[in-house]
Formats: structure tokens, sequence, C-alpha cells
């Protein structure tokens, strides 16, 4: 029965409430101000089997008529065609060119003309609020590229929709599409983006950089290329905000980005008691502090930004400054107000991190004029802004947390620093990694890295800095008890990861990735790391053995106690080439087996696993001088030897079997 009675309610009372529009054709007239046009009843719902025209004229015809839908909620079924909907046509009749249809998408329209008809459409079924959308006439403005100048775009006090940079042919050449944006008034404002829409660059076709002032001699705000989103809103210091986009020869590039740009009034109403907000998600936010000023008076306001996610904290980084900071800075409060403790000053440090969902930035000096340049999120807190350290135990597999996922994306922004530190003195420490934080293919590290430091500091030497292009090595041992591990990440793609893989292993014992170690007629020992104790877990190591021109090396292995699986093992080639056609063979477990090269070199390659052992191997080398003469007296030898054993067994054989028949005669 409640089923009966919601279905009744759905279908009958509530196209009772439903409107109506009156009449079904309606002249409007676009002036400088925006104006709002709303379907019928709205926000109540609209009534069924409707057909509602409005028909908006420019009141200058030289200008054109620009429409933004801010609000759409019209009755829909997914994954079905648009029953209701809302049709925009570049004229004032019917047969006008169709500009867009739409039922769930909240777009923005401008016109060729002076002329816009809309046409809204219901069904005979469900109802629901409707739309509210807003238009106004504009000057024509173009946002396509112009290769030969910079393209200025004037804002005023309604807003521009731009797809940049708005170039439809193969380019044949690099190529710098410039924006200057600038303010139409003179007031004190910033010019702010709120980014729609966004389609891929990737990094090899091109990029773009904002800049915050008339050209890129201006601070940089923001660089960026491949497929993440750059930010959600963006808003410069002043009047004027420039976007430079660079790129290569590439294929059909139709826009990178819709934005929507508008002027800020800087001037707020903030107070001593009160101050202004702002909200963030995990989508960057760049700003430029102050953001807005005490009204009139021109004293700075201080901001308090806030996680959307009160789950989240807020990340802020300083991007540039326009000045240096000097006696006048800005303190940040880590928490809701200044009751709460100073973490720092954006003079001290680039990178802050909240605890909480809240942060506040409040100006030393009320009268200072010095701009910085922010950029700001929430983020999942997942390391401090201070070093951490880890303990590096034998034999224990550990992982740093940051990027240890290596299937899904790892955060963007990180900033974390680990002190990896051995239990005993005589120990190192040992990181071994997989995955990559670089696209597959890339030849080289980008803002994705992290970075081993042989020592405790920064200021220790580098022992690498790895990103996971295929020339780099995958392992790296300190030669102390201390490695310093820093883990950075950018604001672009994320692609499939790493994990970090940390333990100790003894100083003595590890081994160089590879050793170069020279055969000559003197017999000579190699031994797995640590010999005769047991060898680290992941050991790695590469043996290249090289004799004089025109000797060859022979390997002996003398001793051998590794895993009977073969998980740890030691693999020969001749020569100095890793492939299958050199191939000589491996040993493992108790093997003892001999190998010998055709030519001068041979490459001998000792890997382990992460399992515990006790083992290890002993073998010794050697090298000669072979010739044609000498094979062939040697193969001459052999078989003079091998017949006169034959001949040995042979009459030992006959004497035994003579012996036999005669003491069987006797019997």
């Amino acid at each position: 029965m409640e089923l009966w009675m919601l279905l009744y309610f759905l279908l009958v009372v509530r196209d009772v409430c439903a409107h109506k529009c009156v009449p079904s054709l309606s002249s409007l007239t676009a002036t400088e101000d925006s104006q709002t046009l709303l379907s019928p009843g709205y926000p109540s719902d609209y009534e069924n089997n409707q057909t509602c025209k409005w028909i908006i004229t420019a009141q200058d015809v030289t200008k054109k008529i620009q429409v933004e839908i801010v609000s759409l909620d019209l009755a829909y079924w997914f994954g079905s065609n648009c029953e209701d909907y809302l049709e925009f046509r570049d004229g004032n009749t019917d047969d006008s060119t169709l500009i867009k249809r739409t039922c769930t998408e909240k777009i923005q329209i401008k016109t060729k003309g002076p002329h816009l008809m809309v046409t809204f459409i219901t069904d005979q079924h469900f109802t629901a609020p409707g739309f509210a959308l807003q238009y106004y006439q504009i000057h024509d403005y173009k946002s396509s590229c112009d290769p030969f100048a910079a393209r200025t775009l004037s804002v005023g006090q309604n807003p521009l929709f731009l797809d940049l940079p708005m170039f439809s042919q193969t380019l044949q050449r690099e190529l710098n599409c410039d924006f200057h944006i600038k303010s139409e008034t003179t007031d004190d404002v910033a010019i702010s983006l709120e980014l729609l829409d966004y389609s891929s660059i990737r990094c090899h076709d091109g990029n773009f950089s904002i800049y915050d002032g008339k050209n890129n001699q201006a601070p940089l705000i923001l660089e960026w290329c491949y497929s993440n989103q750059p930010f959600q809103h963006l808003t410069s210091s002043g009047q004027n905000l420039f976007i430079r986009f660079k790129l290569l020869k590439t294929e059909s590039l139709w826009y990178v980005f819709r934005v929507k740009v508008t002027i800020k009034i800087k001037s707020a109403s903030c107070s001593d008691k009160s101050i202004s907000n702002l909200e963030l998600t995990s989508l960057p936010t760049y700003f430029a502090f102050p953001l807005e000023y005490k009204h009139k008076s021109k004293k700075v306001c201080p901001l308090r930004l806030w996680a959307a996610n009160m789950t989240q904290s807020i990340r802020l980084q300083v991007v540039s400054k326009h000045s240096s900071c000097g006696n006048k800075d800005v303190t940040v409060y880590n928490g809701y107000d200044q009751a709460f403790g100073i973490i720092g000053t954006l003079c001290e440090k680039k990178i802050y991190i909240s605890s909480s969902h809240n942060m506040v930035l409040h100006p030393v000096s009320e009268d200072t004029t010095e701009t910085v340049i922010i950029k700001a999120s929430s983020v999942v807190s997942t390391c401090s802004v201070k070093v951490e350290t880890k303990k590096a135990i034998h034999d224990v597999i550990q992982y740093l947390p940051e990027v240890a996922n290596a299937v899904t994306s790892y955060p963007h922004d990180l900033n974390c620093t680990y002190l990896l530190q051995a239990e005993s003195s005589s120990d190192a420490v040992e990181v071994k990694l997989f995955g990559r934080l670089v696209h597959k293919g890339s030849h080289k590290c980008s803002g994705d890295t992290i970075t081993f430091y042989n020592g405790d500091s920064i200021s220790s030497p580098i022992i690498s800095t790895w990103c996971g292009v295929p020339s780099q090595n995958r392992k790296f041992t300190s030669t102390g008890p201390k490695m310093l591990v820093n883990i950075k990440t950018d604001s672009f793609e994320s692609f499939e990861g790493a994990k970090v893989m940390y333990y100790a292993v003894p100083q003595a014992g590890s081994c160089k990735l590879v050793t170069n170690l020279e055969a000559n007629s003197s017999v000579q020992y190699l031994t797995s790391p640590n010999e005769p104790m047991y060898y680290p877990i992941n050991s790695y190591c590469v043996y290249e053995l090289k004799a004089p021109e025109g000797h060859v090396v022979v390997l002996n292995v003398i001793k051998s106690k590794m895993e009977e699986d073969c998980s740890d093992n030691v693999q020969v080639y001749d020569g100095l080439e890793k492939n299958a056609a050199n191939y000589l063979g491996r040993w493992c477990g108790e093997d003892k087996p001999s190998f010998r090269s055709t030519g001068q070199d041979m490459l001998i390659i000792f890997s382990a696993d992460e399992e515990f052992n006790t083992g290890g191997f002993n073998a010794s080398y050697f090298s000669y001088k072979e010739s044609s003469s000498q094979y062939l007296t040697a193969l001459i030898v052999g078989v003079v030897m091998s017949v006169m054993f034959l001949v040995t067994v042979t009459v030992i054989i006959y004497i035994f079997v003579i012996k036999k028949r005669r003491w069987v005669g006797k019997v």
C-alpha cells in the first residue's frame, strides 16, 4: 500500500504542484549586467509536456551573447537519451544553427551573432526542479592561438569562458601560444581562473606555464603537462595574468583546458574579530597572499585555509615571491586561529603540512606590501615535514610507506625524508627498489624522484637519484650505518609507483654492483659476500673476469652451499655480455662445476632472494694462454693417454680371466 501511495504522489500530486511557461515564447534583452533565466516555477518542479522558448537579443547588436548554466536538474533516466532538455540555437528561429543540447551538463554558450534562441522541452513522464542560467552581452573575443604575438583578452564585470589554446592544425614546428589576460577596470582586483574542463597534453608534445604578470618575465606560478588536473582555482596578485603554451609537433590539438575567467575585488569586509576563509579540496588552488585587504584601509587580511574533507590536512607550498621577505613576514598557525601553535613563517620554509584540517596565515604587519604565490590543497597526511628515523635490521624486510603501493597511483606533491639507520655501526643500509615513477619508455628522471644520501643529511654525498628509468640500478648500499632517503613527487602524472625495500647488511660483506677482476696464471679465489659467514639477503653481485689477450679463463667451484631450488644461484657467461648465446651455465645448492671461456673474458653473476641463508660459495679462477699447437698437443696427449688407459684395462681383464680359468681347471 505504501508503494502505491508513493507512486501516486510522484505521478499525480507532483504534477499538480508543477508550473507551466506562460507565454510559450518570450523575448528578452541582454545587457552588460548579468540577468537570470529560470525554468517555470524554479526551484519547484516544472510541468510535463511543455515547450518553452525564449529569444534573447543583445541590446547592442554589434555584441554577442554569453550564457552560463549555473543549475541544471532535469528528469533523466541513466543511459537513455535526454527526454527533458535545454536547446541553444545561434539565432532567433527554429532553423538557426544548433549550438548545443543538454540535459545533464552545465555548459557555457557564446553566440556568433546578437541573437540566441533557448528552448526547453519536457515529456510526459517525471518532472524535476529545472534550470537556472545567466546571460549577458559581451564584446567578441578570440581565444585561438596567434603564433606571432601574444593575444590580449580583457575581462570585466562578466566572466569569459576560454578554450585554450584552440589550435586545430597539425604543427609543423615548435610554437609558443601566448595569452595576456588583463582587467578592464583599474580597481584593485585580481584575475581568477576556474578550471572547468581539461584534456591531456603529453610532455613530449608540449607544456604550459602561467605567470603572475604581463609576460613570461613575471614570477612563475605553475608549469604543467600530462593528464592529471593541474588546478581547481588560480588567482593572480594583480590585474594581469600571462599564459604560455609551448607546443611541439602534434596532431589536431583542439584545447588543453577550458577556464572561466573573472575578476576578484581584493577589498574585503574582514575585521579584527573575523577573517576570510578559503575552502580547499584535493585539487590544487593557487593564490597570491595577501589575497584581500580590509575595506578601504589597505590593511592586510589574515586568511584561514580549511579542508572540505575534515579528515584531511592542509598542505601549503610557497611557489614564488615577488621580493625577499625582509622584516615583514607572514606567520603560519597550525589550527583554526592564532590560539594554535606557530609552525613557521612563509619566509622560512617552502612547504607546511598542518596537523588538522585548518591553517591560518597571519601577517606580522598589516602594512606588508610583499606578495607570495601559494599552492594549497587538502591532503591525506602521509608524512610530516620532519625527518623520520627508521631502523634497518638484518634479514628483516621493511618498506617505506609513501610509494609502497606499486599498483595504484601514489600521492602528488610529496616531500618525505627518512633516515634509515642500522642497529650496529659495523653494518650498512641497503635498499632495493621495484616499479617506476616515470612513464614506461622514459629515459630520464623528471619531477618524481627518490634520492639516496650516503649519510644522515642532504649535505652527505648522493648515492643516486632514482625514478625507475631502464638504465638505472635497483639496489643501493651505504658505506656506513646511515642512509638518508628523500621522496619527492610533483603535481603531474602518477605512474605505477615504486616499492622501497630496506634492511641492514654487513659493511665488510657487501659487494659492489660490478667488480672487475684480473685473471692471470696464478690461482685466485672468488667467494660470496661475507664468506664463510652467510651472504646478505637480496645480494646481487656482478664479477667481470678479464684475462690477458690470447688467454682463456677457467673457473672451478671448490665449495657451494646455497638454496637447492636455485632461488640463490650463480650464472656464468662466456664474455661480458649477458645473453643466451654466451650462457655457459649456472650452479646452486652443493654443485661444484667447472667453466672455461673461449676468450679472455668471463661474466659471473651471483643473486640471492629475500630468504635467510647460512651458506655461500668459494671458487678458484686462473687464466692460461691457449694456441692451436698447444691445443693439438693436448689433444694428442689426451688421445694417447686414453689409448694407454684402455690397453692397461684390457691387459688387466685378460690376466684376470686367464687366472680364473686355471683356478677352475685345478678344481
